[in-house]
């Protein structure tokens, strides 16, 4: 720490800045959250730091104070001009019931560059990636992987099956996505690493994957799991991190009256 803090100001703003970029992106807010610390005490008479940490803090879903003065997002002051203020105000408006409101967030977030679109409100993007609401198994360039895993659909949900009955294997969806209902999950491959004790418990379906569809098995902002609602769950709009994965749900036990909406299209 010495030798970081003897570093110039310039050069230590673009480290540390790059490195909470990083941890962020693997979703390791709390380490993020230790650098925005050394930041703020470096550099504390700079308010967008003391925002920054406000923004970690909110992607690992903990109440704290915001230092950022929402209603002054529009002003163009130093520090407020950022996505995650315009997403994370939107995502609350939009759970207060004020949907029309979290849409005029989310319009001038696309004015200002800070989104893709409405609806694709990422904020770790690759330039030039082709965005829709659904993609047909041809448009990913993985029909053939797919279509190997889905050809073993009833014995991947008879392990699902045998697993769900067992107590204490599942746990609640952990990103605070849901609205009401029960939404439980079994993460088996996590950020391109093996969970060996759910594979264990899952070894059939961990074998498919590895086997026929390596991409998703080794994907740095994937993940591979089981996925069960109850009847009467129902989610927040919400979308991913990135526009450089594309999520696939294979359905392996679906009761009628079931559906998805992504953007204005509801399947």
């Amino acid at each position: 720490m010495e030798q970081e803090l003897a570093l110039d100001d310039a050069t230590f703003k673009m480290v540390a800045e790059r490195c909470i970029d990083r941890m962020r992106f693997q979703g390791q807010h709390a380490k993020a959250i230790e650098v925005h610390k050394v930041l703020i005490r470096r550099f504390d008479n700079e308010p967008q730091y003391r925002n920054q940490l406000a923004v970690s803090y909110l992607y690992m879903n903990r109440c704290v104070p915001i230092f950022a003065d929402y209603e002054g997002i529009e002003t163009d002051q130093q520090g407020t001009q950022d996505g995650r203020f315009y997403f994370q105000l939107g995502d609350a408006l939009q759970r207060l019931g004020r949907n029309s409101e979290a849409l005029d967030v989310y319009r001038k977030g696309v004015q200002k560059k800070l989104f893709l679109s409405l609806y694709q409100r990422s904020l770790y993007n690759v330039d030039g990636l082709r965005s829709r609401p659904f993609w047909t198994e041809e448009q990913t360039t993985y029909a053939t992987e797919l279509e190997l895993i889905r050809a073993q659909w009833q014995q991947v949900r008879d392990e699902g099956l045998k697993l769900l009955s067992s107590a204490g294997v599942f746990v609640n969806e952990s990103e605070n996505l849901r609205d009401r209902g029960d939404w439980k999950q079994l993460e088996l491959f996590s950020r391109g690493t093996r969970v060996e004790r759910n594979c264990g418990r899952a070894p059939l379906t961990c074998r498919l994957v590895e086997q026929y569809f390596p991409a998703a098995r080794t994907c740095k902002r994937g993940q591979v799991k089981f996925s069960v609602m109850h009847p009467g769950t129902h989610v927040w709009p919400h979308c991913g991190p990135t526009n450089c994965r594309i999520r696939a749900h294979l359905g392996l036990s679906v009761p009628p009256g079931t559906y998805i909406r992504v953007a204005e299209e509801t399947r």
